[in-house]
């Protein structure tokens, strides 16, 4: 198989109110924060990583910058991570640029795989006295962070053919399983019957899902969906460093009486 490119948010608000950026109660809805790069890859051993952002809008904007271990609910000010973001708030004017510095702890860390964090920037926009009658809203980027120990075996853009695929009848799940040290990034998964040309039978789309490294994960079918394990072809699309899109198919095997392989 190969794979082939293709095309705690009391203390946010208190923070935002503290700084005297307001939010409107009753602005149009759009995001001005412009992010260099689709995600994050932090070798190991590096001092520090460089994010670069941006304001493509008209108005000021006020952004706020913290890291979590993978719980996007988690209160910012009480989540432990082992890397710093500085600055963790600052001011963007219109056409503005800012870099931000990423560090590593230096906290131990899994040698066999990558690990996953997220990183999250809250744009808050300006309130605009002379917009009374416009909803003014804060807007919330997440992107991941992926820490990649020195020597691990294969690439990144190998591992999204890697990764294999079994049906599980009973409980009406296909599984992930990836054997190797990279994380896999899932942008869709679709299903498909080798009859009649390769077409699509059951479509799944999956947005911002993660087959962890040296893990199995699985994913619902929709209500109905039975696959022929034998005719199946699945495929399924990843990112991969460069943000590229990487298309793999595979056959779907059936699961032992014991949900395993």
């Amino acid at each position: 198989m190969s794979a082939r490119v293709l095309a705690g948010w009391r203390g946010v608000l208190m923070l935002a109110m503290a700084a005297a950026w307001v939010l409107a109660p009753v602005r149009t809805v759009q995001a001005d924060l412009v992010v260099t790069g689709t995600r994050f890859i932090y070798p190991a051993g590096q001092k520090s990583l460089t994010l670069r952002t941006g304001n493509a809008g008209q108005h000021p904007i006020l952004v706020q910058s913290w890291l979590d271990s993978g719980d996007f609910t988690a209160d910012p000010s009480r989540e432990t991570v082992p890397f710093l973001l500085t600055p963790p708030v600052f001011r963007l004017d219109p056409a503005g640029r800012m870099s931000l510095l990423l560090r590593h702890t230096g906290e131990a860390m899994p040698k066999d795989r990558e690990s996953v964090f997220w990183i999250n920037f809250l744009e808050v926009p300006a309130r605009d006295p002379s917009q009374k009658n416009l909803l003014q809203l804060a807007y919330r980027l997440r992107m991941k962070v992926l820490y990649r120990p020195e020597g691990l075996p294969g690439s990144a853009s190998e591992a999204i053919g890697k990764v294999t695929w079994t049906y599980h009848a009973a409980e009406g799940e296909i599984e992930a399983h990836n054997e190797t040290p990279y994380v896999v990034s899932l942008a869709q998964v679709e299903l498909a019957a080798e009859v009649g040309g390769d077409s699509p039978i059951t479509p799944i789309t999956l947005t911002g899902l993660t087959v962890a490294p040296l893990a199995r994960t699985r994913f619902s079918l929709p209500a109905g969906a039975a696959p022929r394990v034998g005719e199946a072809v699945l495929r399924y699309y990843a990112a991969n460093d460069d943000g590229e899109i990487l298309e793999a198919k595979t056959a779907l095997r059936q699961a032992n009486t014991r949900g395993t392989q």
